[in-house]
């Protein structure tokens, strides 16, 4: 029973690891997919890079001009770019910084890498470090929007309440929860429903969106088991706590890392 317990609060000792956390994007425009078909049967033509790392690449998207369905100026939708990571792999990005890790052109989504965000309590300062406020990935230049019937809201920590608030087009969207629990031993297996994790579903059409801890909740009462609050939005209909929940250091390291990366996010999955 010790033994159980213990293991318990390592699990929320640095809060739960939401490792190769992925965001689901979707909507590319349906008379893209109803399009006549292109010269070869992943368009542009045979010379076409149709694979980056692990990654396959089907048309509409591609890598380089005459490789993808071009949407006008200035709109990278299906523009992709294959970079060589740090640990000598190949990823491909979508702009700047947003890591394409699966396309479905059948179901008109795309599964992208999305950064763990996190504000904990420092010890020696006595106080909360890092921002309380922090943007996510820009899709204002494509067109795609985050999947509100594929992504949600996901909370970890055990004094916790975080908000994700969306602006598009001047109106602002916003919606959160909040993640309590007494000590690490009332973690409910498999559960996200409030009990050390909480999730919540996402209004529909966000291409922009901030991630914003409620400062009226810091983690100074709980440093011992759960010093961190751990927020992201996430793919997944309904979220279990354990297909995301590792020991607390896994989920240290991981966003620590994934801040270390740069704007690339070069990290190793």
């Amino acid at each position: 029973m010790q033994d159980r317990r213990q293991q318990q609060q390592q699990m929320l000792v640095a809060t739960p690891t939401l490792i190769a956390v992925v965001l689901v994007v979707s909507a590319w425009p349906p008379s893209v997919s109803a399009a006549a078909p292109p010269p070869t049967p992943y368009g542009g033509n045979a010379s076409c890079q149709r694979r980056c790392g692990d990654l396959e690449i089907p048309y509409p998207f591609g890598i380089g001009r005459g490789c993808y369905h071009y949407t006008g100026e200035g709109d990278i939708t299906f523009e992709l770019t294959c970079r060589r990571t740090a640990g000598g792999g190949y990823q491909a990005f979508s702009g700047e910084s947003i890591e394409v890790i699966d396309i479905n052109v059948r179901l008109a989504q795309a599964r992208v890498r999305n950064d763990i965000q996190a504000w904990c309590y420092d010890r020696t300062s006595r106080s909360m470090v890092g921002d309380t406020s922090r943007w996510g990935p820009d899709l204002s230049d494509s067109q795609f929007r985050v999947s509100d019937e594929g992504s949600r809201f996901v909370v970890v920590g055990c004094n916790s309440l975080a908000y994700v608030q969306s602006v598009n087009t001047g109106t602002v969207y916003m919606t959160g929860c909040m993640a309590t629990c007494p000590d690490a031993g009332t973690l409910v297996n498999g559960s996200c429903d409030g009990m050390g994790c909480c999730q919540a579903a996402i209004p529909r059409g966000i291409n922009t969106y901030a991630v914003e801890f409620d400062d009226r909740f810091n983690t100074s009462a709980v440093m011992g088991f759960s010093p961190c609050t751990y927020a992201v939005l996430m793919g997944g209909r309904r979220v279990r706590l354990p297909d995301h929940l590792r020991h607390h250091q896994g989920l240290h390291d991981v966003h620590h890392r994934r801040q270390g990366a740069g704007a690339a996010g070069l990290g190793s999955r």
